[in-house]
């Protein structure tokens, strides 16, 4: 048996036995399907084949959070409106099939849960899309700032993003 056409180096065959072997760690999100190529000789004959080898995505990849602050973080205190949106996120995960209902979505959170925002779910059919918006008016006097975690969880693996939130001063207070 010939070394089998493997220009990618994942693979090696035993010569003797036919026996393939993994020469590499093998990477579903950067690779999902290899293909071989195999000749065989006995010294009078030659044969070919094709050896395709699927490979089985498991979960070894944490969710990425990627965040955009909206005025930079700044948020204008006694708005008239209470739901202000502050951020943007979008989670992404290359082991998380965004078109396959039966796969469990990242486990998406904002903490500390008593702060004054919420995280929502919006709309997506490319991803994990969500806002973060205040609950309530805020008032500059009462609290200035605001230090969030968002966090996202597939299983063990998890990632986090610090968030912080500057109440701006309005004159509102008479002298």
């Amino acid at each position: 048996m010939d070394n089998p056409k493997n220009t990618d180096k994942y693979f090696s065959i035993n010569q003797s036995t036919g026996q393939i072997s993994i020469t590499k760690k093998l990477d579903f999100e950067q690779k999902s399907k290899h293909n071989l190529e195999i000749l065989a000789f006995d010294g009078l004959h030659q044969a070919k084949s094709i050896v395709e080898i699927e490979l089985t995505n498991i979960n070894d990849n944490a969710p990425q959070l990627m965040v955009s602050l909206i005025n930079d973080g700044k948020i204008w205190e006694n708005e008239k409106n209470a739901e202000i949106l502050v951020a943007t996120v979008r989670v992404s995960d290359p082991d998380y099939d965004f078109l396959d209902a039966s796969m469990k979505k990242p486990m998406i959170e904002l903490s500390p849960q008593n702060a004054p925002f919420k995280l929502n779910n919006l709309p997506s059919h490319t991803g994990l899309l969500y806002s973060i918006t205040t609950t309530e008016i805020l008032d500059y006097e009462s609290q200035s700032n605001y230090n969030l975690k968002l966090k996202a969880c597939e299983d063990d693996l998890c990632s986090e993003k610090p968030l912080h939130f500057q109440v701006q001063d309005k004159n509102d207070n008479q002298p």
